[in-house]
């Protein structure tokens, strides 16, 4: 029997099956299919090992409640303008100047018109 499917944890499985891994790694070769073997490499476990493997995998983290929902992007707000003193000098380096323009900037202005 899989120590995995017989109910050891993912670390002692892995250390019984003679891989030293950590708890991240060894969970994703839980979930990689390319295990089943594809036109180049052969397979090294079966399918229905590894679809039981799958679904206690699944099983413990439900009982576990480590299920991680997706977090929403927050919304980038970007300025669309700016205003900025009048610049007197000139400078031979281009970054120089670059960075001179930059440091005229006073405050940068949103879509809806907020600083």
């Amino acid at each position: 029997m899989i120590p995995y499917l017989s109910g050891d944890s993912m670390n002692t499985a892995a250390g019984k099956a003679g891989i030293k891994s950590f708890h991240a790694g060894i969970g994703r070769m839980l979930c990689s299919a390319r295990y089943l073997g594809d036109g180049f490499y052969p397979a090294i476990i079966d399918a229905d090992t590894f679809a039981a493997a799958e679904a206690e995998r699944a099983r413990r983290v439900k009982k576990l409640n480590r299920i991680q929902k997706p977090k929403e992007p927050e919304k980038a707000v970007f300025p669309t303008s700016f205003r900025m003193r009048e610049g007197t000098e000139k400078f031979d380096d281009p970054f120089e100047q670059a960075e001179y323009a930059y440091s005229l900037i006073e405050t940068e202005v949103e879509k809806d018109g907020c600083q």
